[in-house]
């Protein structure tokens, strides 16, 4: 071995206690040979660092195989182990009985994991044959002892699916992500996958202890990166963020770009559906710097810091400035987008020039102080420095402020006020706190002034410090009251701030001693309190009393259609306030949701939201705080977030409200206001299909023609579609029913290449027949969140799927090609069917789906019409088929009454949850169309032959029986082929010109004959115009005589 810089320590992991189990890697060991070098790399493992000496060490190598460093095949050779890096990333199990470790350098750099492990095997121990007495039987109850071995399981990459340059394994995690008592399933990154984007995969390893079959990766879930280059999987790790009991992921990508000038990286949160290996995108968490910082290099687990019961996580960004650290807090939601601190590089005067890079790793949250809080160490390379930080407990305080008088009057003149504090050290460790306080009464209106008050009247100082057994420690203070009639009506307004008195120094000063008396407040407990003490004033006696009558109504939701899910981010419930007894003060509304996904879209100033275990809880100020006089009516709309809202368990939203006020009420029962309301899901699902292939013709191709038809499936919404099954009825082979039962096999079923995908996600598919299950050759099959076993999809991607292996009762069983009816009949049911025209067939199909319309500008669902029914069912059949001549098209296919006999098999695939949105569910489907057997099923009357595939949509029952089924509408187009007899030839063009010449000259003929003929004369209309001149000119009067000459007369 050449230990000479093999980077001991690049690589380390340990749970933190002493006697956990540690791990160190060493990925640049050299093991020496003659001619070359092999860099294999190593790892050390010990079960616990309690003394200077780690305890049995063992040395993990298993590159060093000697029969696999080169591998060899008829394509050509291949780096086996040559060149693994082991080590380059290592991670411990939580139970500490595995540890992963990525060797990304393995079989072309295509890489791999290696998983090291305890195996325990039964011996059965005892005297041997010899050694029993001659005679006497064997004894049968001798105590049998285990045999603990370790073992390492290298799967080999060549059965995956990475290509070359991969870099898989370079960072390694694992968890139970379907539930603490699952199976373990591991992660690991591929950077420099799928054209440098990069992936992370969520896989098992299998074949791990078989003598005949080497061991592979099984993977179950795949997360793509967002942007080539930006080394996706650099570095990752599971933890549960938002507290459900499931491990969630985060994964960093340091050389992400925003601007694509500079490496600012990014960190992509995504968390667990509970209880489904299905992972959605929380957030991706950025930091304000702007240049080359590599945010997201590193990231440690750091445990619950604050002690919220939320998991939290450090990320290192090693190049902004000399390296900065960023704390990430865990919520219900998962992580915070706001960092909660900001570690930078402290100054260090021995380091290297350059950068530190500070955060380049960062160990586990492990409390080193026995404080109850953890602490981390960080390492700094560039400055060879590790520095350790230790966490300052965190105290949560309850305060509250109290009057000895629960209502004033105008005749008051002093009350007290109480002040208390009192606090709880979330780790259960307790050290003497002392807090300030600073009290100030009634600051606008100047009615209350503060006895010992110093800086101004109505303000009030002070210092509590607080007991180790958590009890009240109160103060009182004397208030003088000055109130006029004027004023009455507005209450005396009590403010409360307080602060630790001791702080601790800031993290970035280096060699400041820790501060063991120093404390920290909660960062998610206010530190402010504001109490309002009312007036009584208006009412007949001593305590006003009033009649609430509270009501409410939905102002854009139909309350007895129900709420559509989806269909809108919000909804205004407005609740109305009737006072019909004396004066309110302090009216408040008290609202309770249900269930905790029902909150409030915006938080007002008038409210204040608590979220319990029954639901959420609201309770707002009704009339900006002053009273609700006598008769008055006041309304609050209350602006609810919908987003969060699913289907499934939850069927319904309940609201529960109650009106308070300080004043006694004379009828409670009318201040409360509940109702219920129903949740519906409806989808508006659509099937576009394409085909590679629309149309060919005999005359121009013979034999098999490869075609692929894509399916695509989109939600258009609104709601997510829940269990959704999808079937596609394929036809196989065609029996001709007037030729005594010949059989034309059309399709191969076992040249079918299926591939289906979902959200990044490759599904499992299963083919039927006549009710019977064809499973593809008995391959490795998951049990790991479902109960019926899965298709190892990997390998139904890189070749057909083969039943001849099934048996004669499992899958299909062809005679012979093409045959004349004397092979087996592998139809169970047979059916005679009519001759159908295209037309008829399309309006004869139904359909069991919703006749609803969602109308998007109301959010309601709206009957669709008898008449827009029936027009809707011929989206089953294509316009262009609908348009290929009556009785002159042989149609094959899967629908009933199709005047053929066809064997089918139907394609099933299934979805959990189908989302709404642009992420489509996508089936390919790759075959060879037979066009010879098509020639020979044709009739002397038949021209045109069509392939068509019914694709179809249905809602599978929830096996847990909770919720209703979902409503849906579908509209589709089914993917078809035709196959014409002859090919239409287009018409010369010099055929439009003669025949144009021709149609002039017979005009012109025409013409010619029909003047000779005196058609075009009219005679008639001569006449009548001649007898009008001549009755005009009779008719004219005399000329004068004066003249003398004579007048001619015409004759």
């Amino acid at each position: 071995e050449k230990k000479d810089y093999q980077r001991l320590g690049a690589s380390m992991d340990g749970h933190g206690a002493d006697g956990d189990r540690f791990v160190v890697c060493a990925p640049k060991m050299i093991s020496e040979l003659t001619d070359y070098y092999l860099l294999h790399g190593v790892c050390y493992v010990s079960d616990g660092t309690e003394s200077d000496e780690p305890k049995d060490v063992r040395k993990v190598a298993p590159l060093r195989a000697k029969n696999k460093q080169l591998h060899k095949d008829a394509v050509g050779q291949y780096y086996y182990y040559m060149y693994g890096q082991l080590g380059i990333n290592v991670h411990i199990t939580d139970d500490e009985e595995e540890i992963l470790m990525g060797a990304p350098g393995v079989f072309n750099w295509r890489g791999t994991v290696v998983r090291f492990r305890r195996r325990i095997t039964d011996d059965s121990g005892g005297l041997s044959r010899r050694d029993s007495p001659r005679g006497n039987p064997r004894p049968t109850n001798r105590h049998k002892r285990q045999i603990v071995n370790y073992v390492s399981d290298v799967p080999n990459p060549y059965f995956n699916r990475m290509k070359d340059d991969s870099y898989f394994g370079f960072a390694v995690s694992s968890g139970r992500f379907l539930g603490p008592d699952q199976k373990l399933l591991y992660v690991a990154s591929a950077p420099q996958s799928n054209a440098q984007v990069g992936e992370v995969l969520i896989f098992d390893i299998v074949n791990a202890d078989s003598a005949f079959a080497e061991a592979q990766i099984k993977i179950h879930f795949t997360i793509p990166g967002q942007q080539q280059g930006e080394y996706f999987g650099y570095s990752l790790l599971t933890e549960d963020f938002n507290g459900d009991g499931f491990p969630d992921l985060a994964i960093g990508a340091p050389m992400h770009s925003r601007t694509g000038d500079y490496e600012t990286g990014t960190v992509y949160v995504y968390l667990i559906s509970e209880g489904q290996l299905n992972f959605r995108q929380q957030i991706a968490l950025t930091v304000p710097y702007e240049q080359s910082g590599r945010f997201g290099t590193s990231l440690a687990k750091l445990g619950d810091i604050n002690m919220d019961g939320y998991n939290d996580i450090a990320i290192g960004a090693p190049f902004e400035g000399d390296g900065v650290v960023y704390i990430f807090l865990g919520s219900a939601d998962g992580l915070q987008a706001k960092a909660s601190q900001r570690l930078t590089a402290p100054a260090n005067e021995f380091r290297w020039p350059g950068k530190a890079m500070f955060g380049h790793t960062i160990s586990r949250g492990t409390d080193i102080d026995g404080n109850g809080y953890p602490d981390l160490a960080i390492g700094a390379p560039n400055s060879e420095t590790v520095y350790v930080y230790r966490s300052y407990p965190v105290v949560s305080i309850e305060a509250d402020v109290a009057s000895s008088k629960r209502e004033l009057s105008i005749e008051d003149t002093t009350f007290e006020l109480t002040v208390c504090l009192t606090g709880s050290f979330t780790a259960g460790q307790y050290m003497p706190v002392e807090l300030s306080y600073s009290l100030s009464a009634d600051a606008q209106m100047g009615r209350v002034t503060l006895v010992g008050g110093s800086g101004s009247a109505n303000r009030r100082n002070g210092t509590i410090s607080l007991r180790e057994d958590s009890a009240d420690q109160c103060q009182q203070i004397e208030a003088r009251l000055k109130a006029t009639s004027a004023s009455i009506y507005r209450p005396v307004i009590l403010e409360l701030m307080y602060e630790l008195l001791s702080v601790p120094p800031p993290a970035e000063l280096t060699g400041a001693p820790f501060c063991e008396n120093c404390a920290l407040l909660d960062p998610n407990q206010p530190v402010r309190l504001v109490r309002k003490v009312s007036f009584k004033t208006g009412c007949r006696g001593e305590v006003c009393v009033s009649d609430l009558q509270l009501s409410a109504r939905w102002l854009d939701i139909d309350s007895e259609e129900g709420y559509i899910l989806g269909s809108t981010k919000k909804a205004s419930l407005e609740f109305t306030v009737y006072n019909g007894g004396e004066n309110a003060y302090l009216p408040q509304l008290n609202v309770t949701l249900m269930p905790t996904r029902l909150t409030l879209a915006k938080l007002t100033s008038e409210c204040r939201q608590t979220i319990t275990t029954e639901g959420v809880n609201v309770l707002c100020d009704l009339n900006s705080g002053l009273p609700l006089k006598a008769s008055y009516t006041a309304k609050y709309t209350l602006v609810l977030d919908m987003t969060k809202l699913e289907g499934g368990t939850v069927s319904m939203a309940e609201i529960r409200a109650e009106a308070l006020s300080t004043s006694e009420e004379l009828l409670p029962m009318d201040n409360f206001y509940e109702a219920t309301l129903p949740l519906r899901e409806f989808s508006e699902i659509e099937i576009v299909a394409k085909s590679s292939v629309r149309d060919v013709s005999l005359e121009k191709q013979k034999g098999p023609v490869d075609i692929e038809y894509e399916l695509n499936l989109l939600n258009n919404g609104p709601s997510v579609f829940r269990n959704l099954e999808f079937t596609l009825d394929v036809p196989l082979v065609y029996h001709k029913p007037s030729s005594g039962g010949q059989k034309y096999k059309m399709i191969d079923i076992n040249a079918i290449v299926v591939s289906a995908y979902y959200s990044y996600k490759t599904l499992d598919y299963s083919w039927t027949q006549n009710g019977v299950n064809l499973l593809p050759n008995p391959i490795e099959h998951g049990s790991i969140g479902t109960q019926s076993p899965t298709v190892d999809m990997d390998s139904l991607h890189r070749q057909p799927l083969d039943y001849g292996m099934l048996g004669a009762d499992t899958g299909p069983q062809w005679a012979s090609e093409n045959d004349g009816g004397q092979g087996h009949d592998t139809m169970a049911v047979r059916r005679r069917r009519r001759r159908r025209d295209l037309g008829d067939l399309a309006s004869e199909v139904q359909t069991e789906h919703a006749s609803f319309n969602f109308n998007r500008y109301t959010n309601r669902l709206i009957e669709q019409p008898s008449s827009q029914q029936s027009n809707a069912l011929t989206n089953v059949i294509d316009k262009v088929l609908l348009e290929l001549p009556r009785n002159k098209t042989l149609l094959f296919s899967c629908i009933d009454d199709v005047d053929s006999y066809a064997e089918c098999a139907r394609l099933s695939l299934a979805v959990d949850l189908f989302r709404p949105g642009n992420v489509p569910i996508a089936v390919k489907l790759s075959f060879q169309l037979d066009l010879d057997a098509v020639e020979g099923a044709f009739h002397e009357r038949e021209d045109n032959f069509v392939l068509l595939m019914m694709a179809d949509v249905q809602q599978k029952q929830d096996p847990t029986g909770a919720g209703e089924q979902s409503r849906f509408k579908l509209a589709r187009n089914n993917p078809y082929t035709v196959v014409y007899r002859f090919s239409d030839a287009s018409t010369p063009v010099w055929v439009y010109i003669l025949s144009a010449i021709a149609g002039l000259l017979v005009l012109v003929v025409l013409s010619y004959g029909l003047y000779k003929l005196g058609f075009f004369e009219r005679t008639k209309k001569e006449e009548m115009e001649k007898h009008q001149r001549e009755s005009v000119r009779l008719n004219a009067p005399a000329p004068s005589s004066s003249g003398g000459g004579p007048v001619e007369v015409d004759d």
